[in-house]
Order: C-alpha cells, then sequence, then structure tokens
C-alpha cells in the first residue's frame, strides 16, 4: 500500500473578456492565460500575503473565455452561474459595434451577478472615465483602463482587482 498525500483543490479563475476584435481577444487571452505572467508583473504574489511563503495564494490556473460582443458576454455569465463556475471577473471594451456598449453590458451584468469584479476598458474620449464606473457600481468591483493597454499594466491590473496575494476566489 502506497503513502500518498491528499490532492489539494486546484484553484482556477475564470476571466471573461468581450472586445469585437479578434486580435484583441487573442492577444489578451495570451497574457491573461500565464500564470507565470502575473508572479513576473507582480512579484511573486504568492508570497505576499501572510502566513507560510510555501502556500501559494495565487491561481494554480487561469481560464479566459473570450466573446465578441456585449450581449455574448451577458450570456456567457448567465451560462456561467448556471454551471456553478463563475467569472472573477469582466474585461469589457466600451466600444463593440453593432449591439451594447461595455457599459450596458456591464450593468446588465452586474444584476446577474453582484459579486463579479469588471474592467471597463475604452480608446474613445466621449465619456469620462468616472462616468463609466459610476454606471455600474459598487465602485470597488468595477475599474477602468484606457487603450492601448500594455501586457504589463493589463496583467498588475488584473492581479490587483482580483486580490493576488490575497485568498482569490469569492
Amino acid at each position: 500500500m502506497s503513502s500518498r498525500l491528499p490532492e489539494m483543490p486546484v484553484k482556477r479563475i475564470r476571466l471573461l473578456v468581450a472586445d469585437d476584435s479578434q486580435a484583441i481577444l487573442d492577444a489578451y487571452a495570451a497574457v491573461l492565460g500565464d500564470v507565470d505572467s502575473y508572479r513576473a508583473a507582480l512579484g511573486d504574489f504568492s508570497r505576499t500575503g501572510e502566513g507560510d511563503p510555501s502556500q501559494a495564494s495565487g491561481p494554480d490556473g487561469i481560464d479566459v473565455v473570450g466573446v465578441s460582443s456585449g450581449e455574448q458576454s451577458v450570456a456567457a455569465v448567465q451560462c456561467s452561474l448556471a454551471s456553478c463556475s463563475p467569472f472573477a471577473a469582466a474585461i469589457l471594451d466600451y466600444r463593440m459595434p453593432p449591439g451594447i456598449t461595455g457599459v450596458e453590458a456591464a450593468a446588465r451584468i452586474r444584476a446577474l451577478d453582484p459579486l463579479i469584479r469588471i474592467i471597463l476598458i475604452s480608446g474613445v474620449a466621449d465619456i469620462e472615465p468616472e462616468e463609466m464606473v459610476a454606471l455600474v457600481p459598487p465602485a470597488d468591483l468595477v475599474s477602468y483602463m484606457r487603450k492601448p493597454v500594455r501586457p504589463v499594466e493589463l496583467l498588475r491590473h488584473v492581479g490587483r482587482i482580483l486580490g493576488f496575494g490575497e485568498c482569490v476566489g469569492r
């Protein structure tokens, strides 16, 4: 009889990304789906929490789901909740023609899942970041980034809002 250590549950987080550009979706998936990139961008976040530094508190894996419209992002959140595998965060482009804006999608998503963190990303200057954030309360679960987004900035931003260095999850 062999002795085996009990298996620890795998901590995977799920991120939703909505943008009407497939190239941008592919870039986000490449950057956001790599746990080692977070460690490099944030410093070894497994050692930033209290207690034993050998106990990693960041994710073991990251699943990135990309969609190309606001409507699809709302549907993806509905499906994730129905399957008991909610997204930790939704990253939404402000403009995704021809459908609803990222802010409208964020408001619908917030109504479905009050715990999801939302990042609104925009390259347009016709709406102020404060206005966007105010439309999707609570303020501590929504943030804003301006395009163009550099990979290291995106990693740091997502890492901060997801609380890497603390217990990741909901």
